[in-house]
């Protein structure tokens, strides 16, 4: 190869090393100035959002996927309420505090169990008293029980025996046993179920309440412990003493010229001072869980209690003692 040959092809090269070089500066002046593009584009929009959450008060993204998780509609709204409702803090009460509580500072119990109804405790109570009061006064009630029949003219004499020998078995032991301890605790259940159903229905159908069927069954129980455990303590003891299970603590004591059996005596007896002390304790439980006023929550409840006085303890007893005669 010639000199002229060898010089000619270096010059090739060079000038094919410089077009190259040439080449990726351009590029590299295009990938900068694409960059700056989309680096300004990005302020903009930010800027641009930025002005406009501003403007409109719209959450950002953060508040947008809280906004998602809201609840929607009515039965939205009452689970959102009601959770809120189950994280307020709430005084904590020990077992014996809460006993107490029913006797001093029943809002401050019913606060609890609003939050934290409990059944076990106070259905025990009322359960164990219940058993200690029949059982310690069950010979007296059998033995009413028979006077009235003696002293009824409308059953037959020989039906009158029948129902006297019946009425002195039942005073043997097994079966005073299974009448105090077995049917005795049934019959609370029962009962406190039936209370406690007929006052959620009042709650949450006719007043337009929310409330579950632990929390008015926990309230009704604590409050049942004024004449299941005071009223025990105080009644029994006259009782015994009597020997007749009749103790009257009710404004019929202050009017003896009522004769007793009577629509009105029975009436006015219901009003036993532990009956109304407990059915404003329950009043005021039933207006808290449910959130209503105390006026509210009272009205309620003695309404309700009046019907059932008015229909079981006057119409439905003078028409079964007018069939007995």
């Amino acid at each position: 190869m010639s000199k002229d040959e060898e010089k000619k092809n270096d010059k090739d090269s060079a000038e094919q090393g410089s077009n190259k070089d040439e080449s990726r500066k351009e590029l590299d002046d295009i990938l900068g100035q694409l960059k700056e593009s989309e680096s300004q584009e990005g302020d903009m929009d930010k800027s641009e959002k930025g002005m406009d959450e501003g403007k409109s008060g719209s959450p950002g993204p953060a508040d947008s996927s809280e906004a998602k998780e809201e609840p929607e509609g009515i039965e939205g709204i009452l689970e959102s309420i009601s959770e809120k409702a189950a994280d307020e803090p709430v005084e904590a009460l020990n077992p014996f505090q809460r006993i107490i509580s029913v006797f001093t500072d029943p809002a401050r119990l019913f606060r609890y169990v609003k939050v934290k109804p409990n059944i076990l405790l106070p259905l025990t109570l009322v359960i164990i008293f219940t058993v200690i009061t029949g059982y310690l006064v069950y010979d007296m009630a059998i033995d009413s029980r028979i006077d009235k029949i003696e002293q009824s003219d409308g059953i037959p004499d020989d039906r009158k025996d029948i129902m006297i020998d019946q009425m002195a078995a039942a005073k043997e032991l097994p079966r005073k046993i299974i009448s105090t301890v077995v049917v005795g605790p049934i019959s609370i259940l029962v009962i406190y179920s039936v209370i406690t159903a007929i006052f959620l229905l009042i709650g949450n159908m006719f007043l337009g309440g929310q409330a579950r069927f632990k929390q008015i069954f926990s309230a009704y129980t604590y409050a049942s412990l004024i004449p299941a455990v005071l009223g025990t303590i105080v009644k029994v003891p006259v009782m015994l003493a009597k020997g007749s299970i009749e103790v009257d603590l009710s404004p019929a004591v202050l009017l003896p010229m009522l004769e007793k059996g009577t629509p009105l005596y029975k009436f006015i007896s219901s009003f036993d001072i532990f009956t109304i002390w407990y059915l404003i304790v329950f009043a005021i439980g039933f207006a808290i869980i449910y959130g209503f006023s105390k006026l509210k929550g009272i009205l309620s409840v003695s309404i309700a209690w009046l019907l059932y006085v008015l229909i079981f303890q006057v119409w439905l007893s003078t028409l079964f003692r007018g069939f007995l005669g």
